[in-house]
């Protein structure tokens, strides 16, 4: 089931042309595109050789048609992601003799207003009323090609890129479309596939966990299927514990290996310290996924320390159970690691990355791209610490620092020397 937005275009007060449309399947459902087909919608209602005026909610419209269109031509349109709907709305505008020119909605009073317009659209959407086609005269060819003078041996490069459509092997569509589809379900819409690429390499990700979760988008990883053609080793594609296929999935979530199940009931506890509530367990999509994954809202400004958190979790657990699974497989010949190791390496591996984070936070500065803001490390583990209403609300440069769940036996789930103290 696909995310589906609306646009609204509304004259005024009972104006026969007051009109809310669906999106077409093929334009993104944010905003600001749905702005852009609003204002298309719009012109054409309009007669060419009458001025318009276009109010819309943000200066989105505005700013691409006056600043930014030029730029986007002289360059062949090549970087700009989804041009369709900005090169619509030009081709309209240009073919008017009429001026046309750009607002912002500012008064609660205009806001108001827009209530009946945003309605004709929640209708549009329930009933499944698609754009109005363009009328004939409106409907002017786009420039194509970017200009020998803008020309660069990048920009051709790109240009070149876009142009060549490279197949998406089956394996990968499968599994982007599983992606797309958990985080349809938490974050309320579908993300593209370049959202999801570049998710892969979050900078909350250690190095080894981006290598993973690009191998496992891509399926690539040996694991099940791969083996059950090759003769002689059909015997790998099984999992000697469950007597299933050992696909990665399997791994990740199924398997009743000793590990799986027991990391993710980690991952729950310290979830349930900071929240209160348990964490539900993941998908398999979901994993993948947990770049893209918004448990709460947040702004560019403040980033989410809850949220940042859950990457951590996700990640470091994943890349663990994965670890867990090939020294069973492996190293030790089937045998499976007891519970109290389990446990010790959950535990060492998130202290361990509380460790990195107090050190990223108060040995580099803000222009480091290794750098982490200090106020975004104490809001990511805050709730989550051993004894932490005993610490000071500044604890980044304290020594000891550990998650606040318990290993069985001695402390030696704790990092063995602080990097802290490695580095002072």
């Amino acid at each position: 089931m696909e995310s589906k937005s609306g646009a609204e275009v509304w004259f005024g007060p009972n104006d026969t042309r007051n009109v809310g449309a669906m999106l077409p399947s093929d334009v993104p459902t944010t905003k600001y595109e749905a702005e852009l087909v609003a204002a298309t919608i719009a012109v054409r209602a309009i007669p060419p050789d009458t001025p318009v005026l276009l109010i819309s909610k943000t200066n989105s419209v505005s700013t691409s048609m006056n600043k930014h269109l030029s730029i986007w031509e002289d360059k062949g349109w090549v970087g700009v992601q989804n041009p369709a709907p900005a090169q619509q709305l030009a081709a309209c505008l240009r073919s008017r003799s009429a001026p046309t020119s750009f607002g912002k909605l500012t008064t609660a009073t205009a806001s108001a207003l827009c209530r009946s317009a945003e309605e004709l659209a929640r209708t549009a959407i329930t009933d499944g009323t698609a754009m109005p086609p363009p009328p004939n005269n409106n409907s002017v060819p786009a420039v194509r090609g970017a200009k020998l003078s803008s020309m660069t041996q990048k920009l051709a490069y790109q240009s070149i890129r876009a142009r060549k459509k490279t197949p998406i092997w089956k394996g990968t569509g499968e599994v982007m479309v599983l992606v797309q589809d958990a985080i349809k379900v938490t974050n309320g819409h579908t993300p593209q596939e370049s959202s999801v690429w570049k998710s892969v390499r979050h900078k909350d990700f250690t190095r080894q966990f981006r290598n993973f979760l690009w191998r496992a988008i891509h399926r690539s990883i040996r694991v099940g299927h791969y083996w059950a053609h090759i003769p002689g080793y059909e015997d790998h594609a099984v999992c000697k514990h469950c007597d299933e296929e050992e696909s990665l999935q399997h791994i990740l979530v199924e398997c009743k290996r000793t590990g799986q199940a027991l990391v993710w009931d980690l991952a729950s506890d310290l979830w349930v310290m900071r929240t209160g509530t348990p964490l539900p367990k993941p998908t398999f999509g979901g994993i993948l996924g947990c770049g893209l994954t918004m448990v709460e809202a947040e702004s560019k400004k403040k980033p989410s320390g809850l949220n940042r958190l859950y990457r951590l979790l996700i990640s470091e657990s994943c890349y663990l159970i994965w670890k867990l699974r090939n020294k069973s497989v492996i190293s030790n010949a089937g045998a499976e690691p007891s519970t109290t190791e389990v446990k010790n390496r959950w535990i060492y591996t998130m202290n361990d990355r509380l460790e990195t984070d107090c050190y990223l936070a108060t040995h580099s500065s803000q222009k480091d791209r290794a750098g982490i803001p200090p106020a975004l490390v104490l809001r990511t583990w805050h709730k989550t610490l051993l004894e932490g209403e005993k610490l000071p609300k500044d604890w980044l440069r304290e020594p000891r620092v550990l998650v606040g769940i318990l290993a069985n036996g001695s402390d030696a789930f704790s990092p063995p020397s602080s990097r802290r103290d490695r580095h002072s």
